[in-house]
């Protein structure tokens, strides 16, 4: 009898103790994930997303909006936002 209740103490204590660990590990995660969100998300600049590589340039820019410019019609939908652009790209 003793050793059955022997066996059963060191089964719950290796159960607890899993139990215990299984937990830290799930707090561990949630302190790294929120220590994540507060940092900064890493920039390259070689990926970034928005305007292409060819457009940084400010000369290709212009060329760009010139060829954009003269391809809109004057009754077209953005010719207003093209006129609003064209001090930008002078």
């Amino acid at each position: 009898m003793k050793t059955l209740i022997g066996i059963l103490i060191v089964l719950a204590v290796i159960f607890l103790g899993w139990r215990v660990y299984d937990y830290w590990v799930g707090v561990d995660t949630e302190r790294e994930a929120r220590e994540q969100a507060r940092r900064p998300p890493t920039v390259v600049p070689e990926r970034l997303e928005g305007l292409p590589s060819q457009l940084e340039n400010p000369l290709a820019a212009k060329r760009v909006f010139s060829e954009v410019k003269k391809r809109t019609p004057l009754e077209s939908p953005v010719y207003p936002r093209i006129k609003e652009l064209e001090k930008t790209y002078e």
